[in-house]
């Protein structure tokens, strides 16, 4: 009877550790599957990049990072900064930017740079939009 005890205690032991690995194994296998991380290219130079317009509306947001509009867009789309453009320059500043400033119409290298940027936004919407994991939407 003693012997018996034994091995269903031996048993039970080693089931343990099977199911204990198998469970280990699997949870590497489950991070091993993670989505690759979205490379933003260009387009993750800038705190703050649109093709469309960026404001701040009470003028009371402080950013640190550059900022940028695309293509076709002005510097006029940026709206709440007060801007301070010196002549020919190819961006501009403001006190409540703790970087620079950068349109479509201000001097070169700007024009390609946004230009860039631009594509390179879309292209990472695409690849992020491509994607089917992860399932869920809601952290």
């Amino acid at each position: 009877m003693n012997k018996n005890n034994n091995l269903g205690a031996k048993f039970l032991i080693v089931s343990f550790i099977t199911v204990g690995t198998m469970f280990l194994s699997g949870f590497n296998l489950a991070l091993a599957a993670s989505p690759a991380t979205l490379d933003l290219l260009s387009a993750g130079n800038f705190m703050i990049f649109a093709n469309t317009a960026v404001a701040n509306p009470n003028g009371g947001s402080n950013i640190t990072g550059d900022i940028g509009v695309g293509p076709g867009i002005t510097s006029t789309a940026i709206t709440g900064f007060s801007l301070i453009l010196p002549s020919g320059s190819a961006f501009s500043t403001s006190a409540q930017v703790n970087g620079k400033i950068y349109a479509f119409d201000y001097a070169v290298p700007t024009p390609t740079t946004v230009n860039t940027a631009s594509n390179d936004m879309l292209t990472a919407y695409n690849d992020a939009s491509g994607r089917t994991l992860p399932d869920f939407t809601e952290l």
